[in-house]
């Protein structure tokens, strides 16, 4: 099966009041370069930033360097939605692959062995998180859902799809995935307890 990981980075990072992308989560790491690096390492397929707003800091970014092995699509629409950013990757993507991975760029927790973990509970139909009590990204959709993920459209993303009992769907269990950063308060916090964990690892 041939799959290609989508990022959503499209947003506009409103509550963030600047690019949250390119925003540092460490010393050697930003949002979006862990994302990036978590979904290469997790060896499923091919990796595309889906950008927006920020499509040209990112991609002086990549430029400079960084983001290596992953591919930039730009959707000139962003400001409808993350519905619509969605439809826009898939319909690039949709002739070249089996089945597409979709995440968050600011799901800070999601690591390669948990994107992994929807690959191995994959039985043919469409794969998704659980957190919450609820479905959501990262979720891995096979081909014949992609006429569905094109017909998004404003800001309703893959959870309506997921909780709308399309289809049968295997459940994986991914606490980590209810973790994204909208806020630079957010951030901070992430760190401060990250730190504290490296500490007591100690």
């Amino acid at each position: 099966m041939k799959v290609a990981i989508m990022i959503m980075a499209a947003g506009e990072s409103r509550r963030f009041s600047r690019c949250k992308l390119l925003a540092a989560v460490s010393s050697t790491e930003t949002l979006l370069s862990r994302t990036v690096t978590s979904a290469l390492t997790s060896d499923i397929g091919d990796v595309y930033i889906i950008t927006g707003r920020w499509h040209e800091d990112v991609q002086k970014y990549q430029q400079a360097g960084y983001l290596t092995g992953s591919s930039t699509l730009h959707c000139s629409s962003w400001q409808h939605g993350l519905g619509s950013s969605i439809a826009f990757g898939v319909r690039k993507l949709a002739a070249s692959y089996d089945a597409i991975l979709i995440t968050l760029a600011d799901q800070i927790d999601i690591d390669a062995m948990q994107l992994q973990s929807l690959i191995t509970a994959y039985k043919g139909g469409v794969v998704c998180a659980k957190y919450a009590g609820k479905r959501g990204v990262p979720a891995l959709f096979p081909k014949e859902h992609f006429e569905s993920l094109k017909s998004l459209s404003g800001d309703v993303g893959a959870k309506k799809l997921l909780n709308e009992g399309i289809c049968s769907i295997e459940e994986v269990e991914l606490s980590s995935a209810s973790i994204d950063i909208d806020t630079v308060e957010e951030l901070s916090l992430w760190k401060q307890r990250k730190q504290g964990n490296q500490k007591n690892r100690k």
